[in-house]
């Protein structure tokens, strides 16, 4: 993941990092590394529906796809990457912050348990 981001080279690179902060593994510094936070758009008239954070976006777009398949008549939603985070805490909090502007932007998310935020 962070050699296909640019962030490193070659993979060997991600290991020697890793080893540099005292990790034993390079999957920690991917972990470290690998949030972002994304926009899934209805397709048939592009307005935002739900907001979202992953580490793995290719899953996650997977599992979305299965999911609001069904919402949009067959077809698939339009993903896009907001913003990356480095850290869990900060993927939520700049989540939180995306959810509550389209909200206030009059959209009607999907994101039931951030709605006290708004």
């Amino acid at each position: 993941m962070l050699v296909s981001s640019g962030k490193y080279a070659t993979r060997r690179e991600v290991i020697s990092a890793n080893k540099e902060r005292g990790g034993n593994t390079k999957i920690n510094l991917e972990i470290d590394n690998g949030y972002c936070i994304y926009l899934i758009k209805n397709p048939h008239n592009l307005k935002p529906v739900y907001i979202g954070q992953t580490q793995n976006l290719k899953k996650r777009k997977r599992a979305h796809a299965r999911r609001f398949k069904k919402v949009f008549s067959g077809e698939l939603p339009i993903i896009e990457v907001l913003c990356y985070a480095d850290t869990y805490d900060e993927a939520r909090q700049l989540e939180k912050e995306k959810i509550a502007e389209y909200h206030w932007l009059g959209y009607d998310l999907l994101n039931i348990e951030d709605r006290e935020l708004c």
